[in-house]
């Protein structure tokens, strides 16, 4: 199984808490399937649902997508191309390939001056192609997306059903204060 994981902070972590550091996301249930749309033209795609390291999802996929308009050649499906680019964010797997993240969020900075925000997040990164089943790496926020950093030329959709098969172990670190 390969993970990639980005750890994401931003100048003094001591900012203050966030309503969305707070904010209850739905959880999957086992014994249910969950379905999708991934359009090959959005960079991620929320699942909407919260899940917890350990749990073990498994996910199919199919369709196909243009990862470049006019191309015929840039057609894939959930596999992708075997080939892989610098231009994904998993660059040892298929680029167009279908993959997932899991966001864990710390905190929200607002530089008083500009009131840009800063998310300071850790994100982990898994390969799930036309079939998989993943054991969710850490606690945090679902996405789904098409292994490429340049989608806004893509065209398609992806169609995603997924299902808990295992709640995960107890006691798990999840880099949240409890």
């Amino acid at each position: 199984m390969l993970f990639a994981a980005a750890l994401v902070f931003h100048a003094d972590q001591a900012g203050a808490a966030d309503q969305e550091l707070q904010e209850t996301r739905p959880v999957l249930e086992t014994g249910r399937f969950y379905r999708i749309g991934v359009p090959a033209d959005v960079h991620w795609t929320d699942t909407r649902f919260d899940v917890k390291a350990g749990q073990m999802i498994t996910f199919q996929a199919q369709g196909g997508v243009s990862l470049q308009q006019g191309n015929p050649r840039g057609y894939c499906g959930p596999d992708g191309l075997g080939f892989s680019t610098i231009q994904q964010p998993l660059p040892d797997t298929n680029f167009g390939a279908l993959i997932g993240k899991v966001v864990l969020l710390i905190s929200i900075e607002v530089d008083e001056e500009t009131e840009e925000e800063t998310r300071n997040e850790i994100i982990e990164y898994f390969y799930i192609g036309s079939e998989q089943s993943v054991e969710m790496p850490i606690d945090g926020s679902l996405f789904l997306g098409i292994n490429e950093l340049v989608v806004e030329d893509n065209s398609g959709v992806l169609s995603v059903q997924f299902e808990l098969i295992e709640r995960g172990r107890q006691g798990r670190p999840s880099g949240r204060a409890e």
